[in-house]
């Protein structure tokens, strides 16, 4: 009896659904809201992580849904890497403290509670409270 190869590729697109869920479950993502306040204003909105076995990924939204920007840190050699970054801190000087003070947030996310971090130098602080879980994250 042949196989039918509409069967095989229905076969091989639910094998491939299942591989895919099961890999997003093993990523651990994480939501906060998070405070980056300076001497003349301030950014206030969500933050989402997702960690992996060398890498923390994430961006930063503020509450409009505006990205603010992305990043990527690379655990073993200690670097990050800014991305998207919205137009007002795209500067080399703001990038480079945005970039070294991340590099020491990082580490200590995703909090139990929340996480400050103060840069002296440049009187930046930041605030990382996690978010509540819903509903629908807590039953997947």
């Amino acid at each position: 009896m042949p196989m039918n190869s509409k069967w095989i590729k229905n076969l091989c697109l639910q094998m491939c659904l299942l591989l895919l869920a099961t890999d997003l479950q093993a990523q651990s993502v994480s939501r906060m809201s998070v405070e980056i306040s300076f001497e003349k204003g301030g950014i206030t909105g969500v933050c989402l992580l997702r960690k992996e076995e060398q890498t923390v990924s994430g961006t930063i939204m503020n509450e409009f849904g505006i990205k603010v920007f992305d990043f990527v840190y690379y655990r073993q050699r200690d670097k990050l890497r800014l991305f998207n970054v919205i137009e007002m801190l795209d500067k080399w000087y703001i990038r480079r403290v945005v970039r070294r003070d991340l590099k020491q947030v990082l580490p200590h996310l995703p909090p139990v509670s929340e996480y400050r971090y103060e840069n002296r130098k440049r009187h930046i602080h930041y605030l990382f409270t996690p978010l509540p879980t819903t509903e629908d994250e807590a039953t997947e």
